[in-house]
């Protein structure tokens, strides 16, 4: 269906939560998809910036994949103000650590630009 609605197919798949369940394997590889999970999830949906920064920080590594959400509820508008808070903190301190920021498909699939 994405393919059909936008003309581009997906390459990667995130179980929701984390979770994965009996036939999703088969699933991933009838679609050609490959999983990615995370190194680091904020808990962005439910806790403030900085207790989100302090855990990414702690947390992050060279190649890690650092999972964050664009919105803390279910909604039209999400409140993402937490979720930016957090990432304005983290960035500069990654940054001034000497890492670089990626896309997963950047970093999994470097040919697939």
């Amino acid at each position: 269906m994405i393919q059909d609605e936008v003309g581009v197919a997906p390459r990667l798949f995130r179980a929701p939560y984390g979770l994965r369940w009996w036939g999703l394997d088969g699933a991933q590889k009838q679609f050609d998809l490959l999983g990615v999970m995370w190194t680091v999830i904020g808990h962005d949906w439910e806790w403030r910036a900085d207790r989100v920064a302090r855990l990414v920080l702690r947390k992050a590594g060279p190649g890690g994949i650092i999972c964050l959400h664009d919105g803390r509820d279910i909604q039209p508008s999400p409140d993402v103000s937490e979720m930016l808070k957090a990432v304005r903190e983290i960035v500069p301190v990654l940054k001034g650590e000497g890492f670089g920021f990626e896309t997963v498909s950047e970093l999994l699939l470097p040919t697939a630009a």
